[in-house]
């Protein structure tokens, strides 16, 4: 499941306008000073506004809108530091008040219950006047009418409770609160789903023993209700399987009538961690890869002449140039004899060896150039066969000083089937999705070490119906998680710290199923082998 991060104010406006909608509530984000002109305050909201600057309480008030009596309330809203990403341009400073969070409640329904209620029981005492049995009438009459008033009251306190609770369990933030003891008093649903705990059996426990991650953060706690100053911090947590958890805190101390007490909020920070490390790795490859373009570029050049230069020395040393015989003759020495010489010498398999091993050099340093390219200008119809043969030669050198395989070693069984058509695709992205299977499965194969006949792969491309098949099968110890669809999980790795980040099959599957229309599967019999199936569409 991914996770999307919504500006503040924007989550404020989805609040109040669910608010507006089931209680008629009205309220928003007011200032001063507003970069959104809805939000503008209105002339009670200004006044209150400007008195927050020597008083910065809450603030509430009854008063008459259209003839009708409505319950004015705001809270001040404090500069955060997070806060200052979008508002520092308006000269806002941490700790100053920039605004306030505004609520209008009509109260009409609530007055027409009391104004009810109190005609009724004039008209009972009016009853009294007449006779006792009017009055006995009367007060049964009025009990019951009393009690369903009363009813109809709960009940519309009890919806708005409900409808607050309804709002804070559907935060995705954990919502804690605690008492000047740092006793629960409040356990939202983010709460129970990460502690294990309902809110029954929360409430009332300390609150390191109901959320024991918790116990180095009561100093924050008691210190931010002491000084009444909101605080943030941030935590590590090891989770299943060794996962580390990454949180932001923020500590709100409760200032207002009197309450006491705190109010924490625990936000799960572990993917925006992950993606901001995963952002930071892929600079450092992007650098890389274009420090490897470069020097490619740079061989490019003495190998170019490497070659050209051992081609002219066998053209004239063993071709049958007239040039050749013309300066040998100048020279007072046959031309036959020199070749003669040189071939004891075995000058000529010399010369060949410069020449195979200066190509094989030129089409590792074509391979590596082609790679590095940006894959939007690569993508065309492309053969599988030929990008999965430069994806080997890829592999095969590889070269680096950590890694504890040589890939050269292991067999490569090819089964191509004949006539396969050309992909349309982005070359360079399925090289990429190729080499990264194959170094996973060489890696595992390392790990087994009773591999019988040695460390092999079994590359395989076939059609299938309007489909194009890859299948790439090691044969290591294979895969034992379950499901075993979990290989695919962002951050998921059963590599050694430090040896792996869990993004290679994900980045791998987007790259079949997202940006390619096609599928990714896999398939393994644990301690025999592994499978990985790559399909795509003909097109």
């Amino acid at each position: 499941m991914e996770m999307t991060m919504i500006n503040p104010a924007y989550m404020m406006r989805m609040v109040y306008s669910m608010m507006k909608k089931e209680a008629g509530l009205q309220g928003h984000i007011t200032s001063l000073n507003p970069i959104r002109p809805a939000n503008l305050a209105s002339e009670w909201e200004a006044e209150v506004l400007k008195s927050f600057e020597t008083n910065p309480k809450i603030f509430h008030e009854m008063a008459l809108e259209d003839g009708k009596p409505v319950l004015h309330f705001m809270r001040p809203l404090k500069t955060e530091k997070s806060c200052l990403k979008c508002h520092a341009f308006q000269g806002y400073k941490e700790g100053e008040i920039r605004g306030g969070v505004s609520v209008t409640v009509p109260m009409s329904e609530y007055q027409h219950v009391l104004n009810a209620f109190i005609l009724q029981t004039d008209t009972s005492f009016m009853a009294i006047w007449f006779a006792v049995m009017v009055l006995i009438v009367g007060g049964f009459v009025l009990l019951s009418r009393y009690e369903r008033g009363r009813r109809e009251a709960e009940i519309a306190l009890q919806k708005n409770k409900n409808y607050l609770a309804n709002i804070i369990n559907s935060m995705p933030s954990v919502l804690v609160g605690v008492d000047p003891a740092g006793k629960v008093t409040h356990w939202n649903m983010e709460a129970e789903r990460l502690s294990n705990l309902t809110s029954g059996e929360a409430v009332g426990r300390p609150l390191a023993e109901a959320l024991p991650r918790m116990q180095d953060e009561l100093d924050n706690i008691f210190s931010a209700m002491r000084t009444r100053a909101i605080t943030t911090g941030s935590m590590q947590t090891l989770i299943n399987g060794g996962v580390t958890r990454y949180d932001d805190i923020t500590i709100y101390p409760l200032i207002a009538n009197g309450v006491q007490g705190a109010v924490i909020r625990i936000d799960d920070v572990t993917e925006r961690t992950y993606l901001e490390q995963m952002m930071i790795q892929s600079e450092k490859m992007m650098s890389v890869g274009g420090l490897a373009a470069g020097m490619a570029h740079e061989i490019n050049n003495p190998l170019a002449g490497i070659l050209g230069h051992a081609q002219n020395m066998q053209k004239r040393l063993l071709g049958n140039m007239p040039k050749n015989k013309s300066v040998a003759d100048e020279c007072g020495m046959s031309l036959d004899q020199l070749q003669q010489y040189l071939t004891k010498r075995q000058i000529p398999k010399m010369i060949n060896g410069i020449l195979e091993s200066g190509e094989r050099a030129a089409v590792i340093v074509s391979n590596m150039l082609n790679f590095s390219r940006k894959s939007e200008t690569d993508s065309r119809h492309h053969r599988l066969s030929e990008l999965l043969d430069k994806t080997i030669d890829l592999a095969a050198n590889d070269y680096n000083l950590k890694k504890e395989y040589d890939f050269r070693k292991m067999e490569i069984v090819r089964c191509y089937e004949d006539n396969v058509p050309a992909v349309y695709c982005a070359g360079t992205e399925i090289q990429q999705v190729f080499l990264n299977l194959l170094k996973n499965g060489a890696e595992a194969m390392t790990e087994k070490t009773d591999i019988e006949g040695g460390p092999k792969f079994i590359c395989t491309i076939r059609t299938e119906k309007d489909m194009a098949v890859v299948e790439i099968e090691d044969n290591g110890p294979g895969i034992t998680i379950e499901p075993i669809s979990r290989i695919f999980d962002p951050f998921h790795t059963s590599k050694a710290v430090g040896k792996g980040t869990g993004l290679g099959l994900s980045v791998s599957y987007f790259i079949i199923t997202e940006q390619h229309d096609g599928i990714m599967e896999v398939n393994s019999a644990p301690g025999e082998w592994t499978r990985f199936t790559i399909k795509l569409p003909l097109i």
